[in-house]
């Protein structure tokens, strides 16, 4: 898998959207999708993954669902503007 097309960040919590080649009805087009998560760095300075939040982190991450879905809107409306073979999932 290619990684992000783009990513956001606020704070610990990290959104990143993908664009996926998908097959629907025989017609080959692209769809996006969003992963979101919280990174940080563990005594031993690695970096870890978590899908547990505190309450600040709570918030911040439904502002950055929200940018990633604003930012899937806007990608498929600009491709619906180029006619080019995508199509909304």
């Amino acid at each position: 898998m290619a990684g992000p097309i783009k990513k956001i960040r606020m704070g610990y919590i990290e959104g990143a959207i993908f664009e996926n080649e998908r097959t629907y009805n025989g017609k080959k087009g692209t769809t996006y999708s969003a992963t979101i998560g919280r990174r940080y760095k563990d005594k031993g300075g690695n970096y870890q993954s978590s899908n547990s939040y505190s309450r600040t982190e709570l918030l911040q991450l439904e502002k950055v669902a929200e940018r990633c879905g604003n930012e899937i809107d806007l990608l498929n409306e600009s491709r619906r503007n180029g006619n080019d073979d995508r199509y909304d999932e």
